[in-house]
């Protein structure tokens, strides 16, 4: 006895096996939580390397500053020097001239040197002397700047320390007339004591062209591209290597300055250090700039560091951990495919045989409970059910068959009374038999027509009580 036939369950276009959604789970959260933890690396590893070019940059602005100033601690000494000595001593023109020649032979960088007198101080008779000594096409050479087309007692570099008593640089200027360059120049007065109390006697001047500037910056290297320049504390660019931005001012009118920029340069105004992320116009990039002064002057150096490259190594470490990951969730994905079916292998055997069971098969094979988990002691159950379904079954059977054989037998022996009485009898036993029916059905029990008990009833049934016997 079967059932009629079922569609079996399982995966379908609506859904998928348990395998793959648990292979999809895995490598997702697997996935998920290695994405995470590369990008965590990433940030820890940007950090590390900012921090590392941080340092590179502050060495190499620092040893490019320190040696900017070396050359200027040299120069203002040497110029303290010959004004000490103008105060002290009455020299004449030759024993100056040839002072001022030792001091431009002596300082490769060192392009002239002066001694501008106060009026009359040198000469009652001359308002005006100044002896200059420079380097020439030709070699050394001597100018006269008490001229009528120089008139150096009008030019910044002598009335700034003429003024204020005190020595110091000059911002970046062309000496027309002069040295015919353009130079920065450290000047510093010298005084006498007199009757009246110090006198100033002459400024004493060394001029440094910017070349030996350009020189030391374009041999500043950081990364590919990286570069250095120095700039004055009121924003003028006083070394470059793009010729065209020298002298140039990063505030000028049409020159776009970024809120940023501004922060940066009232940094170096300030004379303070920073490492601050810009916008770099020359490079056309994001570049990280660090930035300090030069002690002694009102310079600050600045190193100019590409983001780009200077993230390159954790951007490349980024992009391999990456790969990785995604190499790493394939060999994921395939160890937990081939793991997960083997685990779900026997489940699955064993759905296929449930759909069969459950279509009525009950003598369909199941796996064997090889494993004492839980898909084994489900095996086992299902193997109990079916024992049981068909025990149920053959015992259904057996009581079908014992009460078709039951009905057969009664069947026949109503056959054989109604073939043992008469005709007549038959149909009246038939009549009684209706009436017997209708008085069982009012109540009645073996009663006739009239109530009373029918005598020959019992006469007329022995024989099939002794053919039951």
């Amino acid at each position: 006895m079967s059932a009629p036939p079922q569609s079996s369950p399982g995966p379908g276009p609506a859904g998928r096996s348990l395998a793959a959604r648990l292979v999809g789970w895995i490598v997702l959260i697997g996935g998920a939580a290695s994405l995470g933890t590369a990008l965590y690396s990433n940030v820890l590893a940007v950090r590390t390397v900012v921090a590392g070019a941080e340092r590179e940059a502050r060495g190499v602005a620092d040893a490019a500053a320190g040696d900017v100033e070396l050359v200027l601690r040299a120069v203002e000494r040497s110029t303290q020097v010959r004004a000490d000595v103008i105060a002290g001593a009455a020299l004449d023109e030759a024993q100056i001239a040839a002072l001022l020649q030792a001091n431009v032979e002596t300082l490769g960088v060192v392009y002239g040197a002066a001694v501008a007198f106060a009026p009359r101080a040198f000469d009652p008779v001359r308002e005006h002397v100044a002896i200059y000594r420079f380097h020439a096409a030709t070699g050394s050479a001597a100018a006269d700047l008490a001229g009528p087309g120089y008139r150096y007692w009008e030019k910044p570099w002598y009335t700034a320390p003429a003024s204020t008593g005190k020595p110091g640089w000059t911002g970046v200027y062309f000496d027309e007339g002069g040295g015919g360059q353009w130079m920065v120049t450290y000047a510093v007065p010298a005084f006498r004591e007199g009757p009246a109390g110090r006198v100033l006697v002459a400024v004493v001047t060394t001029d440094v062209t910017l070349d030996w500037l350009h020189r030391l910056v374009a041999s500043v290297k950081l990364g590919d591209s990286g570069y250095a320049m120095i700039l004055t504390r009121d924003g003028q660019i006083l070394s470059h290597p793009d010729p065209r931005l020298v002298r140039a001012r990063l505030e000028s009118p049409g020159r776009p300055v970024q809120p940023e920029t501004v922060r940066a340069l009232e940094s170096m105004i300030a004379g303070r250090r920073g490492f601050e992320p810009l916008d770099d116009p020359w490079l056309g990039q994001r570049v990280r700039v660090a930035y300090g002064p030069i002690e002694g002057s009102d310079w600050s150096l600045a190193v100019a560091y590409p983001q780009r490259e200077l993230l390159g190594g954790a951007r490349k470490l980024f992009l391999t951990q990456l790969a990785l990951l995604g190499l790493g969730l394939l060999l994921l994905a395939l160890a937990v495919r081939g793991l997960v079916r083997r685990i779900t292998r026997p489940l699955v055997d064993l759905t296929a045989s449930a759909a069969r069971l459950g279509a009525g098969d009950l003598d369909v094979v199941l796996p064997e409970a090889r494993s004492r988990d839980e898909i084994g002691t489900l095996t086992a159950a299902f193997s109990k059910m079916r024992a049981s379904l068909k025990d149920y079954l053959r015992d259904l059977e057996s009581t079908t068959r014992a009460r078709e054989r039951i009905e057969a037998d009664l069947a026949a022996a109503r056959r054989v009374q109604e073939a043992m009485l008469p005709e007549r009898e038959a149909a009246g036993a038939a009549a009684r038999s209706g009436s017997d029916a209708s008085g069982a059905r009012g109540g009645g029990c073996g009663l006739g027509p009239r109530g009373g008990a029918d005598p020959g009833a019992d006469d007329r049934r022995r024989p099939v009580r002794a053919l039951r016997a």
